[in-house]
């Protein structure tokens, strides 16, 4: 808890803090998604606090049927940037 780390997916890869916590099974993430990741500071500079999950997520993960990507199971890797607690 307290540091950063590389997502890397198929569809890209981006630096986030970690948190880590016992309410996430072994194996898996989970990242902030919707409204929130973004907002305008005391000084009027945006700051983005966060990576949208869409821009990790491949088309090649998909229902067969509807062509809707599955949002909720990205294959993923995690890569250690700098020491955690």
């Amino acid at each position: 808890t307290g540091g950063s780390v590389r997502v890397v997916t198929e569809a890209g890869s981006a630096e986030v803090a970690i948190d880590v916590t016992d309410i996430m099974q072994p194996g898996h993430i989970s990242l902030p998604n919707g409204f929130g990741l973004d907002f305008v500071d005391d000084g009027g500079e945006l700051r983005t606090t966060g990576v949208g999950p869409n821009e990790l997520t491949s088309l090649h993960h998909k229902d067969e049927f509807a062509g809707t990507p599955f949002h909720k199971y990205v294959p993923a890797r995690v890569e250690r940037l700098s020491e955690t607690a």
